[in-house]
Formats: structure tokens, C-alpha cells, sequence
């Protein structure tokens, strides 16, 4: 692994070569950053045409530009604390501590989102009789229950045409083929033969397996299919799997995970592994070339070719996103969150609150990003 230099002697911005909120991504040499052209500054007042604000030819979409910043527009609005979203650009899914919610990407913020599954919902795919709901601690057995429990979220995925959600009440994953409406469901039990918690909060598909972290390990089996228990078949535990923050399957067989010690790559949980990075990172990201670490260090680039690791930009970083054309991060500017796009040679600001960002995620036009503020949960977009 190559060890980043001089990061001491970096320069910082210049306004009148990089626009009002332009600033430069040390250079490195890489040949692999995004095909996208660099933004022009010649079109303007880039600090307030909406049209090109900030920089030539990004559109706020109809919201307001000031100082070179598009006004971020709310989407979704819930009273109570929101533990995750995710997003394909025209539905909107989101957990808390009961519910599994569906909401159009485009708003608006009044909007009403119903609940995609309910705990009757999975509760009338499991009754069997042989199943004594008694041992669950619910009482009654087979279809003598008639009232479910609600259900606990714990993660939630998209993959094509699928919401997967796992739950922590029930210990299954539920599978919505359709998106939106979701006219049905499939639910499968995870079994895996211990006390431990089944799914964490990191839930991944490859096209056609489940992985998750659970305590010290990454598991995996097939996605459940309905009336099927399906039993984790393979497991990943080891130094290099404590404590995983998070999972993450790009494409058909790699799979990436960041764990205390660094961020590790494999073609499978057997498979043996290697670590692309040992820096502590807070979040990361893939694409076709490379891996992105958001550290309180900077933003990084790790070549999943070589391992060479490279400073992409300066600051401290929370979140990152990556898909075929761009890098999208949350820096924290001291109380507040900025927005940023990171461009070959660039780091543009998008959009910036007064609020730390719970959760990023790009689709479609629009980077969107989830903020709490006195309890309450707001989701964003601002366009990219």
C-alpha cells in the first residue's frame, strides 16, 4: 500500500480557478476517476443563477441558488426517529424501531408513507400448525394466534426489482418483489443454530445470496423464498471480521467489508481475503476501478487492481457514495454538513445544512441524505 504524501503542503482552494465552491483534488496521477467533464466556469453568475449554480451547467432543479448552493428540498418528513433509507430514485424506503415505510423519492414532505409490511403481514406467511407461537414467548400455537407483534427492522436493501428488509422480531427476511405497490410478500427464516443475534444492521444481495454481519462474523445463505427455512451456509469469522461496520456485494462475486481492522475484499466469506486498507474509516463505497474510505482524515481512493491508496480530498468525511457516473460525501464543516461532488480534479459543493447527515444515497438525478433534528427525521435531495 502506497502511503499518502505532503499532505501538510496541500494549498487550499482557489476562488478564481475553481469557481465559488470548487476546490482541488490533490493530484496522483490515476487515470481511473470518473469519465465526466470538468465544469466550466464561463457561463455566469454561478453564485446565484439557478440554472448553473456553482458550476456551469448544474441545475437546482427549480429550487433556489445562493452563494453557489442549490436548496436542498425535503422529500419525507417522519416525527420520530428514522434508523435507515434507501433509495432507486422513484420509491423511497425507509425503517424505524417498528415499521417499514414506502414513500415516492419525489415527494413532497407532507406526503403520507404508508407501511410496506406489517407484523400480521409475515405473521399470516409463517403460521403453520406445527409452529407453537408459544416458544416464540407469544402465546397461543399454529392459528390459534390472531394478533402478530409488530415488527423490529433492523436493515433493508434494494436489489433490481426487491426491497429485502430484515427483521429482528420475527428473525426472518422479507422480500418484496414488486417495490411499489408491494402487492406481495415472500418471508424466509434465517436459521442459523445460535443465540446470537441473526441479522445485524448490514444487509447486502449479490444476485442471488444474502450476506449480513452478525456480532463478530459476516454470514451468508440464499435469499429465502416463501415457506422455506434457509439455513446460513457459510460463515466468516476472524481478525479481520470484528466488529464489521459494514457489507457490501458489487456485482455478481466480490464482496467488501470494513471492519476495526481496515477494509477487507473477498470473492466469497470462505474465500480467502485481502485487506485493501487498514485506515479507520467511518464509511466506504465501490465502484468498477476503485474503493472510497470517508475518514475523519479525508476522503481516500484505494485501487482494487494494486491497493495503492491515494487522498482524493481534504477534510473530514462521514458518508460516501459511488455509481457509474460520480462520487458523492458528506464533509463536516464544523456544526454543519456540506454536500459534496467529487470530480477528475475537483470537489464541488452540492448543497450544505445546519445538521449532521445520517445517511447518504445517489439515484436517478438527485443525491439524497437524511438529517435529525430535536427527534424528527428529514430526507433530502438536492439535484447532482
Amino acid at each position: 500500500m502506497t502511503a499518502c504524501a505532503g499532505l501538510a503542503g496541500l494549498e487550499g482552494p482557489d476562488p478564481e480557478a475553481n469557481g465559488p465552491h470548487g476546490s482541488p483534488i490533490p493530484s496522483d496521477g490515476d487515470s481511473d476517476a470518473p469519465s465526466r467533464p470538468a465544469p466550466s466556469e464561463d457561463c455566469g453568475d454561478v453564485a446565484n443563477d439557478a440554472t448553473n449554480c456553482g458550476f456551469c451547467g448544474h441545475s437546482c432543479g427549480g429550487a433556489a441558488c445562493s452563494a453557489g448552493l442549490c436548496a436542498p428540498a425535503v422529500v419525507a418528513r417522519a416525527s420520530t426517529h428514522v434508523d435507515a433509507f434507501v433509495t432507486d430514485g422513484v420509491g423511497l424506503y425507509t425503517i424505524d424501531a417498528q415499521a417499514v415505510r414506502s414513500c415516492a423519492a419525489s415527494g413532497p414532505a407532507t406526503q403520507a408513507c404508508p407501511e410496506l409490511v406489517t407484523g400480521e403481514e409475515i405473521g399470516s406467511r409463517l403460521r403453520m400448525d406445527d409452529v407453537d407461537w408459544g416458544d416464540w414467548g407469544w402465546g397461543g400455537k399454529g392459528k390459534e394466534l390472531t394478533s402478530m407483534p409488530a415488527i423490529a427492522p433492523t436493515a433493508i436493501a434494494l436489489q433490481s426489482n426487491r426491497v429485502v428488509i430484515a427483521d429482528g422480531t420475527y428473525e426472518v427476511v422479507v422480500v418484496c418483489p414488486t417495490k411499489v405497490p408491494c402487492t406481495r410478500i415472500n418471508v424466509g427464516i434465517v436459521d442459523t443454530d445460535d443465540d446470537a443475534p441473526v441479522l445485524g444492521r448490514s444487509l447486502t444481495l449479490s444476485s442471488s445470496r444474502l450476506f449480513w454481519a452478525q456480532g463478530n462474523a459476516i454470514r451468508t445463505s440464499p435469499v429465502p423464498v416463501p415457506g422455506l427455512i434457509v439455513h446460513a451456509s457459510a460463515s466468516r469469522a476472524a481478525s479481520d471480521t470484528v466488529d464489521p461496520a459494514r457489507v457490501l456485494a458489487a456485482g455478481a462475486d466480490d464482496l467488501f467489508w470494513l471492519s476495526s481492522e481496515g477494509l477487507h475484499s473477498a470473492k466469497d466469506v470462505s474465500a480467502n481475503a485481502e485487506r485493501l486498507s487498514a485506515r479507520d474509516a467511518r464509511d466506504f463505497a465501490v465502484d468498477d476501478g476503485n474503493a472510497y474510505l470517508a475518514s475523519a482524515s479525508g476522503l481516500y481512493r484505494v485501487s482494487r487492481a494494486d491497493r495503492t491508496e491515494t487522498l482524493a480530498a481534504t477534510g473530514t468525511f462521514a458518508h460516501v457514495v459511488a455509481d457509474a457516473r460520480g462520487i458523492y460525501a458528506t464533509r463536516i464543516d464544523g456544526g454543519r454538513t456540506t454536500v459534496v461532488d467529487v470530480r477528475s480534479g475537483k470537489v464541488l459543493e452540492l448543497a450544505r445544512v445546519d445538521f449532521a447527515v445520517d445517511g447518504l444515497a445517489v439515484a436517478g438525478e438527485y443525491v439524497y441524505f437524511m438529517t435529525h433534528a430535536s427527534g424528527a427525521a428529514e430526507i433530502l435531495r438536492v439535484p447532482r
